[in-house]
Formats: C-alpha cells, sequence, structure tokens
C-alpha cells in the first residue's frame, strides 16, 4: 500500500512504485540495511519488548534527490502470517530548523567571544541559571560548570554587592531592569569592571 501522503513526499503514484523494488524509495546502502532489518525484526520473539521501531533515515525521491526522514516500522502477526506497517515522515523543515539555529547560536558565541559579551538568565522562583561560555570565562570559571544567582553574586564584594542584590531584588519583585558598571573578583581573584544589564521577562 501507498498512500497519497507517500505520493506526495517521494513524487511517485500508486501504479508507479507498487511491486518495485525499495531501492527506488532508499538510496541503495539504506535498502539493503532495510530488508536485513525486516528480516531480523520478523524472526523476534513475540515476546519482544518493542514491536515498534523508529530512526531517522534517507529517502529518495523519483526524480532523485535524497531527502532527511523520520522512519517507523511495527510488525503485527495474526494467523501466523507476519505484516509491517512502515510509515515515513519528510524532516527537511525540522532539519532546516535545526542547521539554522546551530549557526545562529555559532554565530553569536563567536562574536560574543570576540566582543567579551555574554549572558545568563535564571529563574526567579528556584533562582537556578545558566549561562553563556562566555560570562564563565569572565569569571575565570569552567564553562561546563552550572550557576545560579548565589554563584553569581558571590563575585561582588562591599558597594558592587550592595548595588547588583537591591537591583536583583528589585528585578525579581517589581520587574525593574538594571544597568550597572560593577567591579567583581574572579574565581582566580583578579579584579575586573564590569557592565551588567538585567531584564526581567515574565
Amino acid at each position: 500500500i501507498f498512500n497519497q501522503g507517500a505520493e506526495r513526499i517521494f513524487g511517485y503514484t500508486v501504479a508507479e512504485i507498487v511491486g518495485q523494488p525499495l531501492a527506488r524509495l532508499l538510496p541503495a546502502h539504506l535498502a539493503e540495511a532495510h530488508r536485513a532489518h525486516v528480516r531480523r525484526f520478523a524472526t523476534e520473539p513475540e515476546s519482544a519488548r518493542d514491536m515498534n521501531r523508529r530512526a531517522e533515515i534517507r529517502g529518495r525521491r523519483k526524480d532523485g534527490t535524497e531527502f532527511p526522514a523520520e522512519a517507523g516500522i511495527s510488525k503485527v502477526k495474526q494467523n501466523g502470517n507476519i505484516q509491517f506497517t512502515v510509515f515515513l515522515r519528510d524532516i527537511s523543515a525540522r532539519k532546516q530548523a535545526v542547521q539554522a539555529l546551530q549557526e545562529k547560536d555559532r554565530l553569536l558565541t563567536m562574536v560574543g567571544a570576540m566582543a567579551r559579551v555574554g549572558g545568563w538568565e535564571f529563574d526567579a522562583r528556584t533562582l537556578k541559571g545558566t549561562w553563556t561560555d562566555e560570562v564563565a570565562r569572565i569569571h575565570d570559571l569552567d564553562p561546563k560548570e552550572g550557576t545560579n544567582v548565589e554563584i553569581g553574586l558571590n563575585f561582588f564584594q562591599g558597594e558592587s554587592r550592595k548595588k547588583i542584590e537591591a537591583a536583583v531584588k528589585d528585578a525579581m519583585e517589581h520587574g525593574e531592569p538594571y544597568d550597572l558598571e560593577l567591579e567583581m573578583i574572579s574565581a582566580k581573584g583578579n579584579r575586573k569592571w564590569v557592565r551588567t544589564i538585567g531584564q526581567p521577562v515574565t
């Protein structure tokens, strides 16, 4: 069975594809791997934990172009006969969106490192937070380390500590943004002047 959705994805009509080898729809190496997988799947005992399988593969359209796809196969045994149902979804748009986000993230990371600008955020309810690699480096910390409000405030002392504590409190309680220039002491004991800008988001 080759439904209308499959016709739209692959560009074949039912008459063109039914009875044709699987290699019409998949790159050659994937077609052989799929056949081997189906053979193994068919011989697994009925008590096998998962009767449904999913994977990301590449499909091939009638015009020869390939595209990323999410594929699934399920097995049903009735009256001693095994029947497979296969679905396939074109995920080109999703892959392109992920790639665009990754490229934007790479660019922002590069620009942040060049300008020595980073960002961090925290949840006002839990006070747990995350920060960018550049903010961690400004604090002379490993970017892989986690953070929270208390950790962030502990890099400030004296008058700077009072100012940032009051600013964070007003941000959390009244939604007031802040823009301060403060002196901090990094994890390695280096004194630095930083500009810190906070914008509450509800």
